[in-house]
C-alpha cells in the first residue's frame, strides 16, 4: 500500500510520464533509505524548515568533499514542485525534470538548474543556482546568453553566497542593460530568502520536507551528486532541530 501511494504522489507532479516512470523504477529498484526516518511533526514553522535547510547547505563537510554544490539546487526544485501545483502563476505549467549534476548546461543544452515549460513547450521560468559564489555581471551576460533567443519570462540568478554580490550595483547595470534588449526579467536573490518566500505561498509549508527528502534520497540513488553524508547529516539536523519536542 505505502509504494501505491508513493507512486501515485509521483505520478502527480506535471512532469512527462516517461521520464516519471523511469524515475519510480530507479527508486523502487533501490528502496527507500532516508524517508522512513524523517519526518515533519505538527507545529513545524517556515523559519524552522528554512533554518533546516540552511545548516544542511552550509555544514562543513570537510576539505575536498564534493557533492554538496547539488543540496541548495534540490531544495529549489522540491519547493517548484509545490509551486506548480498551488500557486496560481505556474497554472498549467509544467516543472522539467532535473538533470543529472554530470550533464552540465552547455552539454545537455538546459538554461537553468530547474526549468518551468509552458503548456506550448516553450520555457517560461528558469533558475540557475549557484553555491559559495558570489552574484557577478559576467554570470548576467551568461544568463543572457541563454535567454536571448526565448521567450522567457523569468530567470533567477540564485546564490547561496552571502552576500549574493560583491559588486551589486556592476551587476544591476548589467541587468537593466539586458532588460533594454529583451523582455525577460533576470531576478538576483539568495538562495535562503528565496526559499524562505515560497514557502509562504505554499499551503503547506511543512509538505517541504518530504518533497526535499525525496528528491534528496532520489539524487543519491541515482549517483548525481548526493553522498551518503549529505543523507547522514540532513537526518541528524531534522532530528535535532524538527523533532516533536521542538515544535
Amino acid at each position: 500500500m505505502m509504494k501505491k501511494v508513493k507512486d501515485q504522489a509521483l505520478l502527480s507532479y506535471p512532469v512527462s510520464r516517461p521520464v516519471v516512470s523511469a524515475l519510480l523504477s530507479e527508486m523502487s529498484a533501490k528502496g527507500d533509505i532516508l524517508r522512513a526516518d524523517v519526518q515533519a511533526p505538527g507545529g513545524l514553522t517556515i523559519a524552522m524548515i528554512v533554518d533546516a535547510v540552511s545548516q544542511h547547505i552550509h555544514h562543513n563537510y570537510g576539505k575536498g568533499f564534493v557533492g554538496t554544490a547539488r543540496i541548495p539546487v534540490i531544495a529549489m526544485y522540491a519547493v517548484y514542485t509545490l509551486l506548480v501545483l498551488d500557486v496560481k502563476r505556474y497554472s498549467g505549467k509544467t516543472l522539467l525534470p532535473l538533470e543529472t549534476h554530470t550533464s552540465p548546461d552547455s552539454r545537455s543544452k538546459a538554461l537553468g538548474d530547474i526549468v518551468v515549460n509552458n503548456a506550448d513547450g516553450t520555457c517560461f521560468e528558469a533558475i540557475e543556482i549557484k553555491h559559495n559564489k558570489p552574484i557577478t555581471p559576467d554570470m548576467v551576460g551568461v544568463a543572457y546568453r541563454k535567454i536571448k533567443d526565448s521567450a522567457l519570462n523569468r530567470y533567477y540568478i540564485l546564490t547561496t553566497h552571502e552576500p549574493n554580490c560583491d559588486a551589486y550595483e556592476s551587476v544591476m547595470q548589467e541587468i537593466t542593460r539586458y532588460k533594454k534588449i529583451h523582455p525577460c526579467e533576470i531576478v538576483i536573490n539568495g538562495v535562503i530568502p528565496s526559499l524562505k518566500y515560497y514557502l509562504r505561498l505554499i499551503t503547506n509549508p511543512a509538505s517541504f520536507i518530504h518533497e526535499y527528502t525525496r528528491w534528496l534520497e532520489f539524487e543519491y540513488q541515482r549517483a548525481s551528486g548526493i553522498k551518503q553524508e549529505h543523507l547522514r547529516v540532513w537526518k541528524d539536523i531534522c532530528q535535532e532541530s524538527l523533532s516533536p519536542e521542538k515544535t
